[in-house]
């Protein structure tokens, strides 16, 4: 599982995280839902936070050969008025497009990928 972004260095505070997820499962595999959802949380000193920001549901994509390669198309908004990322000494704020695939009777797929947020207008 991999995702393509559309603007692979920096998304923009406003604007949307665009990509394709590419999925080319090592087994056949069936899934019954899946979705695509960006989240921003904190770590370091103090309480932590976190949020979903946008998510898009792919549905139930069937079954998934090992022999094919598909790719779903997604789209997720982020607010203006959300944190920017930032990487300090004491909080970090931190972005990530996670993947979700459900699997019937079998351990669900997931995979997280960062994603860095500026304000509108650059760093």
């Amino acid at each position: 599982m991999e995702i393509e972004f559309i603007n692979a260095s920096n998304q923009v505070a406003g604007g949307a995280v665009a990509g394709q997820l590419i999925l080319q499962p090592k087994e056949d595999v069936r899934i019954q839902a899946s979705s695509v959802s960006l989240h921003w949380r904190t770590e370091g000193r103090g309480d932590t936070n976190e949020a979903e920001v946008s998510k898009v549901d792919l549905g139930a994509l069937g079954d998934l050969s090992s022999r094919d390669q598909r790719r779903f198309a997604f789209e997720l908004p982020i607010h203006p008025d959300g944190p920017i990322t930032y990487d300090g000494t004491l909080i970090r704020v931190i972005w990530e497009v996670r993947v979700h695939l459900d699997v019937p009777w079998g351990w669900d797929k997931k995979q997280v990928f960062p994603v860095r947020v500026v304000p509108r207008g650059g760093v």
